[in-house]
């Protein structure tokens, strides 16, 4: 009895040995990674049979799929249209239909960083009693409308100027005082700035 009950002992420790060795093998196998909403669960070839699955914080899935590796394959999930927040990624090695071994990520996604927007890049400069010199630079796309207003608001002259990256020209007015007018420039993105002399 005594040997049999060794016998036993020594059956469970290896079993549960197995079972230990096949979630560290799935855990050393596979790999997440996260940017932002996007995830990329990457596995090795040596998993063979596994399930894939993901599930929001409150534990509802929102994804399951058996792959059969043949080789190491990255798998990348588009979270874009789901909240920010926690998920779970769990990545089960399977045999027939029976699980052999688990790894489960606890993963966090994000809101994308939004670019900064730099402000119009533009200064005046009077040169004489009756003209001005605009310059502009540090465009990313051609298209500046300018606008030269009175004190009262009224358009006086305006313009569309196509040009890369940056120009300077300059402006003849004539029998108007510079200090009485203001120019509206704004680029193709909306961004505008008024230039006072």
């Amino acid at each position: 009895m005594k040997t049999l009950f060794t016998i036993a002992l020594a059956l469970s420790l290896v079993t549960s040995g197995f079972a230990n060795e096949g979630t560290m093998n799935v855990k050393a196998a596979s790999h997440v990674k996260v940017s932002e909403k996007s995830i990329v669960v990457s596995l090795d070839e040596s998993l063979g049979k596994v399930r894939l699955a993901i599930e929001d914080e409150k534990g509802k899935r929102l994804h399951s799929q058996t792959l059969f590796l043949k080789s190491s394959t990255r798998v990348p999930f588009d979270l874009s249209n789901l909240p920010a927040g926690n998920y779970t990624v769990e990545i089960a090695s399977l045999e027939k239909k029976n699980t052999v071994g688990k790894a489960v990520y606890k993963v966090v996604t994000k809101e994308a960083d939004q670019p900064i927007a730099l402000p119009l890049m533009a200064s005046g400069k009077v040169l004489a009693s009756n003209k001005v010199k605009l310059t502009v630079f540090g465009l990313e796309e051609p298209g500046i409308d300018v606008k030269i207003k009175n004190q009262f608001g009224r358009t006086l002259f305006q313009e569309r100027i196509n040009e890369n990256e940056g120009f300077q020209k300059v402006y003849h007015l004539k029998d108007i005082n510079p200090k009485s007018i203001v120019m509206e420039v704004t680029d193709i993105k909306g961004r505008q700035k008024n230039l006072y002399f």
